[in-house]
C-alpha cells in the first residue's frame, strides 16, 4: 500500500504467474534451437531418417551440453565483471587448440571454486527443500562436473559424436576448400624439399 501500515505487506506468491514466465524463458531459451532444427528438418537435403536422427541427436547433444556448461560460464563472467570492477586485468589466455589435453593441476586449479560453489549450493538448497535442490540440479550438476566437463571437452571429439555434431560443409568439403587443402600439401612440399 501507499500508506504506512504497522506491519510490513509482503508480497503474494502467484504459482500461475510464476509457471508462466519459466514457460516464457524456457521459450526464450530453447525456441531458436526448435526453429533451426525445423528449418533443417524441412530442408531437402535432410528428409532421409539418418538425416533427421542425426539433427535431433545433435540437438539433444548441444542443449545438454548448453545446459551444463551455463552455469560455469555465469560464474566465469561474473568473476571477469568483477575483476574489472576491482581494476584489476581479467586476463584472456590463449585457448588450447587441437584437442590437446589439459593437466589436471591446471584444472583444479581453474575450477576449484566452481565445484565448491556447487557442493555449497546443494547443501543450501537441500536445507531449504529436496524439491528446491531437484529445481536447481541442472546449475548444481554443472557446477560440481565442471572439472570433468571441462577436461571432457577439450579433447577431440570421438568418431560418434564428431559425426554427429558434424555440419553438412565438414561431410562433404566444398570445392574450394579442397583446392585450398590441395595447394596448402603442395606448398608445404616444395618448401620441405627447399
Amino acid at each position: 500500500p501507499d500508506g504506512r501500515t504497522l506491519f510490513p505487506v509482503w508480497p503474494i506468491y502467484d504459482p500461475e504467474l510464476a509457471l508462466t514466465l519459466f514457460f516464457a524463458t524456457l521459450g526464450v531459451v530453447f525456441l531458436p534451437k526448435v526453429l533451426g532444427l525445423l528449418a533443417a528438418l524441412l530442408d531437402r537435403a535432410n528428409r532421409s531418417l539418418r538425416s533427421m536422427t542425426r539433427l535431433a541427436g545433435a540437438v539433444l547433444v548441444e542443449t545438454l551440453l548448453s545446459v551444463l556448461l551455463a552455469p560455469v560460464q555465469m560464474l566465469m563472467q561474473t568473476r571477469a565483471v568483477a575483476e574489472i570492477l576491482a581494476g584489476r586485468d581479467s586476463g584472456w589466455p590463449a585457448q588450447r587448440r587441437h584437442g590437446q589435453r589439459p593437466a589436471l593441476a591446471d584444472l583444479v586449479m581453474f575450477h576449484w571454486w566452481q565445484m565448491a560453489a556447487g557442493v555449497l549450493l546443494t547443501f543450501a538448497c537441500f536445507r531449504i527443500s529436496w524439491h528446491v535442490m531437484l529445481w536447481m540440479s541442472p546449475v548444481i550438476a554443472g557446477l560440481v562436473l565442471s572439472l570433468p566437463l571441462s577436461w571432457w571437452t577439450a579433447l577431440m571429439p570421438g568418431p560418434l559424436l564428431d559425426r554427429l555434431l558434424s555440419t553438412p560443409e565438414d561431410r562433404d568439403r566444398p570445392p574450394i576448400l579442397r583446392a585450398r587443402e590441395q595447394r596448402a600439401r603442395e606448398w608445404r612440399q616444395l618448401l620441405i624439399k627447399a
